[in-house]
């Protein structure tokens, strides 16, 4: 079973625990088309390109317990690669008033090159990366009422600590062949979330981490935009801005949201 139909196993089994045991709170499911950019630079070797990516997310929210949400997706063909991802986090309440947060996150993305003789100077390059960060985050939220008629805005400011592991191999001919990749770092971070909430039918969530790590400061930047026409029907954006330390991804992505 490939890793795509593993994660959407996973959300479906998600989404069917959260109906049937916590029906009273709500559960958003949206699938998503776009586009994304990926730029590797790494070792005198640099690509660019934009290619399309599907996935799938899902949220479940208990105002009063925390919330969770899975996204996956995929981009058949940019830089010469299949690209597979899931992200992933969850979040538990606690406290009176304006919530603390204890939350755990999860990142892995799949990297399958094959860029042949596409490079200039070389006959293959191939490479497979498995990157996984993983991360623990405490925060509180903090109210800040209206701004304007009908515009409900909270914030997260937070720290935390991760770890980041990746795996795989690079081949490359002429040259040295077949290179074992096995790298680990664990770095502190830190950031800030944004809820916006127009009127019950806009909602915006903005939101900003940085990653301390040694070889430099890495951001991640997210942006999701959901506009709903009933209680069970919307449309929804998401931007992601995601730096590593060979390169950067951005994805543009629009989707339905279903509200069940």
């Amino acid at each position: 079973m490939n890793f795509m139909m593993k994660q959407l196993c996973l959300i479906l089994g998600l989404a069917f625990l959260s109906n049937t045991l916590f029906a009273k709170d709500i559960l958003i499911v949206a699938p998503y088309y776009g586009n994304i950019y990926n730029a590797y630079n790494k070792s005198g070797i640099d690509l660019k390109d934009t290619q399309m990516m599907d996935g799938v997310y899902l949220q479940y929210v208990s105002p009063e317990i925390g919330q969770m949400n899975v996204f996956i997706y995929q981009a058949p063909n940019v830089n010469y690669s299949k690209v597979n991802g899931l992200h992933g986090n969850a979040d538990l309440y606690f406290g009176e008033g304006d919530k603390w947060v204890l939350g755990l996150g999860y990142d892995n993305i799949l990297i399958n090159m094959d860029a042949g003789s596409n490079i200039s100077g070389l006959s293959v390059f191939k490479m497979y990366n498995d990157v996984k960060e993983v991360y623990v985050r405490f925060g509180k939220y903090v109210q800040t009422g209206e701004w304007i008629s009908g515009l409900q805005t909270r914030f997260l400011p937070y720290i935390g600590y991760g770890r980041e592991s990746v795996g795989g191999s690079v081949t490359m001919s002429p040259g040295p062949g077949l290179i074992p990749v096995n790298s680990g770092e664990n770095y502190p971070l830190a950031g800030m979330n944004g809820h916006f909430n127009f009127h019950h039918f806009i909602d915006i969530d903005a939101k900003y981490m940085l990653m301390y790590q040694k070889v430099k400061t890495l951001p991640v930047i997210t942006l999701q935009a959901n506009v709903f026409f009933t209680h069970n029907l919307g449309l929804t954006y998401q931007y992601k801005y995601m730096e590593q330390t060979s390169g950067k991804d951005i994805y543009s992505i629009f989707g339905v949201a279903l509200v069940l």
